[in-house]
């Protein structure tokens, strides 16, 4: 990271705002709290919208909603540190899909305290790195074909076609309560990773 670079790069009136957070290991902290606070501020302004709703003389306000917040890339120590000062839990944890699979510490302090895990950069995980781990991508295309073949079998289909080593891997994710992140500009790629096809 180049922390000093990009700070000195900031808008006078950012700079303005408080020091570098790369300066400060407890700036997180502050960021979280902030992000409580307009948590809180959304719930306490739709309840009281709601109370109102049918009153004609009280303006609505038609600001975006803070479903949820959370936090991305904390080991399991910053997540305990995190989940102990919070006011309101994290909702939402943000991280690769090696940590889903490798980091069962981690995996396991979410679920007991019930933070969403969501993985991003799934796909690149399988694709890019067909051909570093080539035994385990022949096993993803292995279990697809297997999968197709027993389709068959079972519902008398004519599916001819294989699951795709992405789809296993979706499947599996999702079946496990991971949420995922999918992004693609291709529409058959898109096709592919659509709820319907998993």
């Amino acid at each position: 990271m180049e922390c000093e670079e990009e700070e000195e790069r900031l808008p006078q009136y950012v700079k303005d705002a408080g020091p570098p957070p790369h300066l400060n290991p407890n700036a997180w902290k502050d960021s979280w709290r902030a992000l409580e606070e307009l948590y809180l501020q959304d719930r306490r302004h739709q309840r009281a919208r709601h109370l109102y709703e049918n009153v004609p003389s009280v303006p609505s306000n038609p600001r975006i909603q803070i479903e949820s917040i959370g936090v991305s890339n904390f080991d399991v120590k910053e997540m305990k540190s995190l989940v102990k000062i919070a006011t309101v839990k994290p909702h939402i944890y943000q991280g690769s899909v090696r940590s889903a699979v490798y980091d069962s510490e981690l995996m396991a302090f979410l679920h007991r305290n019930n933070i969403m895990f969501q993985a991003y950069g799934v796909m690149l995980s399988i694709t890019k790195r067909k051909n570093d781990a080539p035994n385990a991508y022949e096993l993803l295309e292995i279990v697809g074909q297997q999968l197709a073949s027993k389709q068959m079998s079972s519902d008398g289909s004519d599916y001819s076609n294989t699951y795709e080593a992405s789809q296993i891997v979706l499947a599996w994710l999702t079946q496990h309560g991971i949420s995922v992140v999918l992004r693609s500009s291709s529409s058959f790629n898109r096709h592919l990773n659509s709820p319907e096809t998993i």
